[in-house]
């Protein structure tokens, strides 16, 4: 009996969540850095995901917290996506970069630098992509620095696959995956994170919806269509039956 009630209560509970999430405002989103989260990369060696709390929210005030994970090398990601179901979007969609991807953001001179604003796309197997990536001037200006006579070897290696670590080693104070001039010259190098958050209550994605972090280069791992309904429908059809069976015989 007990067992019976909790998981009618539990299906009520995410129903109620769902349809009070419907009702908000957009699929608003954050994409940034940070340091201390395990690797990008599975060990079937695709993307890693993360599935969104009962409320749709993604980041450090998620239940439980998730949606960061570190570049493990070698080189540095220049850009980088967030894939998820098409179908968990909750009104308009809304994606922006955060303060270590964007430090110039408020100064008109300089903003150009920063990396550019994620660029949202819907494909027809049901997922939408959104790609941030570094700003085309930095790159230009690598590239035009590195083409000098005599300036190649500050573009080769190890200088242009320089990780957090190597920074620290030679800077111990410096927590190179907190400056957002790191992010803005050299790319998220190795050691620092690809954080994703929602960071405005009751304006991320439906409950429980699967969303995949990819780094430039890596095999981006498949993805449900739309996690959140199908464990919706599933919790539905579960309460849906116990609710029959209570009402169907009396002694439950």
């Amino acid at each position: 009996m007990r067992l019976n009630r909790i998981l009618i209560l539990a299906a009520v509970a995410l129903l109620a969540a769902h349809a009070a999430h419907a009702d908000g405002l957009d699929t608003r989103g954050q994409l940034g850095g940070g340091s201390g989260s395990p690797p990008c990369i599975a060990s079937s060696g695709d993307s890693i995901q993360f599935t969104a709390d009962m409320n749709g929210d993604f980041g450090p005030s998620a239940t439980p917290p998730n949606g960061s994970c570190m570049n493990p090398g070698p080189t540095p990601y220049l850009s980088w996506s967030i894939v998820f179901p098409t179908g968990d979007i909750v009104g308009t969609l809304n994606m922006t970069d955060d303060a270590l991807l964007q430090p110039f953001a408020s100064n008109p001179l300089l903003s150009e630098f920063d990396w550019t604003n994620p660029v949202c796309t819907a494909a027809a197997n049901g997922t939408t992509t959104c790609t941030t990536m570094q700003s085309p001037l930095v790159a230009e200006g690598w590239a035009a620095i590195c083409g000098f006579e005599g300036w190649g070897a500050l573009c080769s290696d190890p200088l242009s696959d320089i990780t957090a670590a190597e920074i620290e080693q030679y800077w111990p104070k410096a927590n190179p995956c907190t400056i957002g001039l790191v992010y803005v010259l050299l790319g998220v190098i190795p050691g620092c994170d690809l954080t994703f958050t929602t960071p405005i209550a009751d304006e991320g994605f439906k409950p429980f919806t699967e969303l995949d972090i990819v780094g430039a280069g890596v095999a981006p791992a498949p993805l449900s269509e739309s996690s959140s309904s199908l464990s919706l429908l599933l919790v539905g059809l579960a309460a849906l039956f116990l609710l029959r069976r209570k009402l169907a015989s009396p002694l439950l």
